[in-house]
């Protein structure tokens, strides 16, 4: 007949408490529990703590309830002629603390952080294929550090992350680690897709999950260059053989509308015909997937004509495009965040704007220059975006902006109306 009881192996004042299970003749089993008590309190009389204090009574009363439930754990398995052994034992230990579920598998944030890491080459990607990203493999290595520093030693249970709890964690990310609101929105997006990739494998997770966000009260300024900075960089003369070449760069940005991964790898190869005969720019953006077809412009063929710019990195360009832009006056005071090199974080303030301009510009230009003049869908198609909302997130036209454009098509519509006389 099976038995367990409990025993000590030390004579300090933290001694761990044993679970022994005698399951026949020639199979003995122990495993730690993972609980603690002082020696004096134990005793060897009744292999349970003594009956002297309320924590010694309430440790007694969570010891019966294991020993109960590694009893129907036995049968359970007896019944459904599964193997008892140190394993066994082990999971149904932890099972019964939660530090697994019934499958086997850990209920535990970073827990599941670390197989999601650890499985990066089979999970299926956005973009239909198998494995995640390098710098998606970063972002959840960055999450599992941020987590294991605000759990204090204290792990957190993936069913235990409420809004309450992500808006304390918000507040640590953005308080103690000093970020910006931006990049707490990416690690909480991070933070939901392992939650829902636990969920996929069977772990409970809190309908609060979805709620978790960070509210971003003040909209920053979208930076773009407007037709009229985008004339000043194509006229000013740049004698550096390096900035005139990532000059040349820009200016095709603002007009194919392409993340700089996608638009610093173009050359005449990516140039189809058309059924129609047009020429026409042929990308599957890096990020997204996305196929893009674009008509190539007379401006485009004038800006090649001379040969397409030499590739550079994307760090050259986001540096060099800083300097193009100061060397063409697009200078003007705008509120914005920069790096600061000793604290390693963005801080807000005034700025010339040439020195908030990054590869974005290019792609935040062409959409924000053609909003109102073509169907936002045709934008859409062009940038990759997946609705409208996005769209109008990531452009820089201001209320007065839309305003102007809605006094342009009344102006228009007058100008075509025709007095028609009397009979």
């Amino acid at each position: 007949m099976a038995t367990i009881r409990y025993e000590l192996r030390s004579k300090k004042s933290n001694a761990s408490i044993y679970l022994r299970f005698s399951v026949k003749r020639g199979l003995l089993l122990y495993k730690k529990t993972g609980l603690q008590i002082n020696s004096k309190d134990w005793s060897e009389n009744a292999n349970l703590p003594k009956q002297t204090t309320a924590v010694n009574k309430k440790l007694i009363k969570h010891l019966k309830k294991l020993e109960g439930f590694i009893y129907d754990s036995f049968n359970n398995s007896i019944i459904e002629n599964e193997t008892i052994n140190a394993n066994w034992l082990s999971l149904q230990m932890d099972i019964f603390f939660g530090r697994v579920n019934k499958s086997g598998q850990s209920e535990f944030l970073t827990d599941a952080l670390n197989n999601l890491i650890n499985n990066s080459k089979k999970i299926k990607s956005s973009k239909g294929g198998l494995g995640l990203s390098k710098s998606r493999e970063y972002s959840y290595l960055n999450l599992l550090k941020k987590i294991t520093d605000f759990q204090k030693g204290k792990p957190i249970k993936i069913k235990d992350i409420s809004y309450n709890w992500g808006q304390t964690f918000c507040e640590n990310l953005i308080n103690h680690h000093k970020y910006s609101l931006s990049t707490v929105k990416k690690i909480i997006t991070d933070l939901k897709a392992v939650c829902n990739n636990a969920e996929k494998n069977g772990i409970e997770i809190n309908p609060q999950t979805k709620s978790i966000g960070v509210v971003n009260k003040q909209k920053n300024q979208v930076i773009y260059l407007n037709n009229e900075e985008i004339k000043k960089v194509k006229n000013t003369y740049i004698e550096n053989k390096s900035l005139n070449n990532i000059k040349k760069w820009l200016l095709i940005g603002c007009l194919i509308g392409q993340r700089g991964s996608d638009l610093l790898k173009l050359n005449k190869n990516y140039i189809t015909t058309l059924n129609n005969g047009t020429k026409a720019i042929a990308i599957k953006q890096k990020k997204t997937g996305k196929q893009v077809i674009i008509p190539i412009s007379k401006e485009f063929e004038k800006l090649v004509s001379s040969g397409y710019p030499y590739q550079v990195s994307l760090r050259m360009f986001n540096m060099g495009i800083k300097k193009v832009c100061e060397l063409s006056g697009i200078n003007k005071p705008i509120t914005g965040y920069l790096m600061n090199p000793k604290t390693r974080r963005k801080e807000k303030g005034l700025y010339p704007k040439y020195a908030l301009i990054g590869s974005h510009v290019c792609r935040r230009s062409f959409a924000s220059n053609l909003y109102g003049e073509i169907a936002t869908q045709v934008i859409m198609s062009t940038t990759g975006h997946s609705t409208e909302e996005m769209l109008l997130k990531y452009i820089g036209k201001t209320p007065e902006d839309h305003a102007e454009t809605l006094l342009k098509h009344y102006e228009k519509k007058e100008a075509n109306l025709k007095i028609v006389k009397r009979a």
